[in-house]
């Protein structure tokens, strides 16, 4: 709904709804080629999909996360220069494509040995029972714990949410000083308001974000590292840490519609288009009256300060 609310709204189509409608196509690719296969493996004993899927299941799903993770980072390096430096920055069309597939083709490489080192093997579950299961088989431990180490944890979550973080920190104290100084133009002030509350939305994705996929890394962690055969480790908290981590492509529209009007207004549209289309009907009538042009030009102003 996301994408396509950005895509029927022209007056939507900014850079940080660009970047949003990247964020749910992420979205998406968890919840269609994720979420029903990650159901099923948790509800079967073994792998019963065969070896193609064994290898792109895993794939997508780092793609789509490492995808997520990057696209949090370019939101937040392109709201501090849009608030800390608004004269000096401008990001055009031409840019913003390129810098998304920057994302996508990085995701892509960096998440190959995935596809290349995830195999379907046999597994001798009884004397009498032999079930197929989806494993990382690593020419060796080191290098399978060093590239999920090195490569998914830090350069998949952990530096991309610090780089978040340093961003966010500097919006905060930019927006500190300017109210310490004092309000000049209120014009001025009404659009960095605005900008002030997208952050804050942007800042709940972000923790959001963090929060649903960290349990999953310290899981595997904890599995990697620490050589275990636990159980509850490997059969309870891992399909509980996966399932919070795939949650997290559900949650992002929820929280467009708790900040954003023009979400709200999208998504009422796309779900209820005659309630929408009268009340909008309704309120171009009201502006046919002298007193109608101050409201249209007050809804304009709105229209414009709002994600």
């Amino acid at each position: 709904m996301v994408v396509t609310v950005v895509f029927r709204n022209r007056a939507m189509r900014t850079v940080t709804n660009c970047f949003i409608v990247n964020l749910a196509v992420a979205d998406i690719l968890v919840a269609v080629f994720n979420l029903p296969i990650t159901l099923l493996s948790n509800l079967y004993l073994g792998w019963p999909f065969g070896p193609v899927l064994c290898k792109v299941t895993p794939y997508l799903q780092g793609v789509s996360v490492c995808a997520s993770v990057n696209t949090l980072a370019v939101i937040a390096i392109d709201r501090y220069f849009a608030i800390c430096s608004p004269l000096k920055y401008k990001l055009d069309s031409i840019k913003l494509r390129r810098i998304i597939i920057c994302i996508w083709i990085t995701s892509c490489v960096i998440i190959i040995p995935w596809a290349v080192f995830y195999i379907q093997q046999d597994y001798k579950y009884t004397e009498s029972i032999t079930l197929n299961i989806c494993y990382e088989q690593w020419p060796s431990e080191m290098a399978k714990n060093g590239y999920f180490l090195g490569v998914i944890f830090l350069c998949c979550y952990t530096i991309p949410l610090i780089l978040i973080c340093i961003c966010y920190l500097g919006i905060c104290i930019k927006v500190w000083n300017r109210e310490q100084l004092g309000a000049s133009n209120s014009g001025n002030n009404v659009i960095q308001r605005s900008k002030v509350k997208v952050v804050k939305m942007l800042a709940v994705v972000v923790f959001l974000f963090a929060f649903s996929w960290l349990p999953l890394y310290i899981v595997k962690m904890l599995i990697a590292f620490h050589d275990t055969n636990d159980i509850v480790l490997t059969d309870t908290l891992t399909p509980l840490a996966q399932w919070l981590g795939s949650s997290n492509s559900g949650v992002n529209p929820i929280i467009y519609c708790s900040f954003s009007r023009k979400f709200r207004n999208g998504f009422r549209k796309l779900l209820c288009p005659g309630i929408l289309g009268s009340k909008t009907n309704g309120q171009m009538r009201r502006t046919n009256t002298p007193k109608g042009v101050v409201n249209e030009s007050s809804m304009n102003i709105r229209s414009y300060t709002f994600v």
